[in-house]
């Protein structure tokens, strides 16, 4: 599967372009920051629980 330390930093990549793309199809225009803040860490949280889950199945 490769080094783990290169999967947490997809899984944190994943974070931060999800995490913008979410802010900039939002349509809200007030506290966009902390919107886009809260979503990119939601979003990195959900890429390093799929990268635990495939490293406890494999």
């Amino acid at each position: 599967m490769g080094d783990i330390i290169y999967w947490i930093f997809a899984a944190i990549l994943f974070g931060i372009v999800s995490g913008g793309l979410y802010i900039w199809m939002s349509p809200r225009r007030e506290r966009r920051l902390r919107l886009m803040f809260r979503s990119m860490a939601i979003y990195a949280v959900l890429g390093l629980i799929a990268v635990y889950i495939i490293f406890l199945v494999t």
